[in-house]
């Protein structure tokens, strides 16, 4: 949708209008909210094609991947009698299969925890600086990733633990964790 901006008297030479521009920024606006829920609607049709719970998990860290501006994603399970945080699925193009990583972090170096707990998003602004999360900061550091978000999922895996979203940046970018 487009504003008409109306005319205003005489604006500095080789300038707009202040209301022109304005009607320009929220033309914008929509078109990124629309975009933002074209997007959304494309992961939950993907989501939504899946049929057993491994192939929604596997759907949901590629399409946050390709419907954002994150890098990698994964999904991680909290198993606290085995004393880990597990990965369930990962979305990450950039580090060679053949390459061995990680598949658990103990939970005393792990973020989910946390999130879990608190059933809030955190966010690691510098996954590789980070003095408070060891396991990330040694994964960031192997894989090429610098910021870090990880949301609750409010869901459980197929053995009944509780699961987390993270999602990867290779890029140091900000993100609020409201």
């Amino acid at each position: 949708t487009t504003f008409a901006a109306p005319t205003l008297p005489i604006a500095p030479r080789g300038q707009k209008p202040i209301i022109a521009q304005a009607s320009r920024t929220v033309g914008s606006m929509q078109d990124e909210y629309t975009q933002r829920l074209k997007s959304i609607g494309d992961i939950a049709s993907l989501v939504n094609a899946g049929s057993d719970l491994d192939t929604i998990l596997e759907r949901i860290v590629y399409a946050v991947c390709h419907h954002s501006f994150w890098s990698m994603s994964s999904i991680m399970a909290l198993d606290r009698i085995a004393g880990h945080s597990i990965l369930v699925k990962q979305f990450d193009p950039y580090t060679p299969k053949d390459r061995p990583h990680p598949d658990r972090w103990d939970l005393s170096t792990s973020p989910t925890v946390r999130v879990i707990e608190n059933n809030r998003p955190l966010v690691i602004a510098d996954a590789p600086a980070s003095v408070e999360f060891p396991g990330y900061r040694a994964d960031a550091v192997a894989r090429g990733y610098r910021t870090v978000a990880i949301l609750p999922l409010r869901a459980v895996d197929s053995n009944g633990r509780p699961m987390v979203l993270a999602v990867q940046s290779r890029q140091r970018i900000e993100v609020s964790e409201h």
